[in-house]
């Protein structure tokens, strides 16, 4: 009796139970089995259900820490990485900034119509 009212024990064997259910055909059969034998009344019942579920929610807790930390493991590689691309621009001398990069396309431009307008001029020339 005492073991039926463990909430750890109850907890294990539903458990327990349900992996074989995953296992077979996914069906509940051996989980429900076990609730209407061996945990008798909704006492039981209950307090089964609620071991359940905060076995659940340490397992779902523990996945969030661990999820939590490779985040943090992963965001500190993006920043070192980051951190070494910059450093890397700066090295090949690659502009960063979107101003300066479209001072630099505007200059370029510029010179290629000055440099436009001129071949238009001397194929004139030539023509006349």
């Amino acid at each position: 009796d005492q073991l039926v009212v463990s909430e750890a024990y109850s907890a294990a064997v539903i458990a327990q139970a349900r992996h074989f259910d995953q296992s077979m055909l996914g069906l509940p059969v051996v989980e429900t089995v076990v609730k209407a034998f061996l945990l008798r009344g909704t006492g039981e019942s209950l307090k089964a259900q609620i071991a359940m579920s905060r076995g659940e929610t340490q397992a779902l807790e523990s996945q969030r820490d661990a999820l939590n930390s490779k985040i943090e493991d992963l965001s500190s590689r993006i920043k070192l990485y980051d951190a070494e691309a910059q450093v890397l621009k700066r090295e090949a001398g690659v502009i960063d900034d979107e101003s300066a990069t479209e001072a630099a396309l505007d200059s370029a431009m510029q010179s290629e119509i000055a440099r436009a307008r001129e071949l238009e001029k001397a194929t004139k020339e030539e023509i006349d």
